[in-house]
């Protein structure tokens, strides 16, 4: 039996707290998950979603080939994000309780999209946070 592994080529970059662009690293024989936001949400913002993008590889791998199988589930649209209970938050003093605004992961993914949708022609600027809905923000980078 003969296993073909292909080349990982780095072309995934994520926004580092500095501000800066940074290559996810690729390793053989793994997978790179984004938690996104519903798992921001649900642990209280202790897991954070990466800000991140796609682009072409460094000129070192550009002639490599690349390959990406990108799969996207989420919540369906009537769970409320709120705070799971959790020891692990709690010890952390991180757990929060119901206050604040409820979304459901219908009206954020709704919200989030209408905005970025219609970013261009608002007051939505690069990096800087907006609200998104309910006193929720996010940045934005493109």
């Amino acid at each position: 039996m003969t296993l073909l592994f292909r080349q990982p080529v780095a072309a995934l970059q994520v926004r580092t707290p500095q501000e800066t662009w940074k290559y996810v690293k690729p390793y053989p024989a793994s997978i790179t998950v984004n938690i996104a936001d519903s798992l921001s949400f649900l642990t209280n913002g202790y897991l954070k979603s990466s800000i991140h993008r796609v682009v072409a590889p460094p000129p070192d791998q550009a002639h490599l080939d690349r390959l990406g199988v990108l799969y996207f589930v989420r919540p369906e649209d009537n769970l409320e994000l709120r705070p799971v209970l959790s020891l692990l938050l709690e010890r952390l003093g991180i757990q929060k309780g119901t206050e604040g605004p409820i979304l459901t992961a219908g009206e954020w993914v709704k919200a989030r999209v209408a905005r970025n949708v219609n970013k261009a022609s608002d007051s939505t600027k690069f990096g800087v946070e907006t609200e998104i809905i309910k006193g929720v923000k996010a940045k934005y980078y493109d």
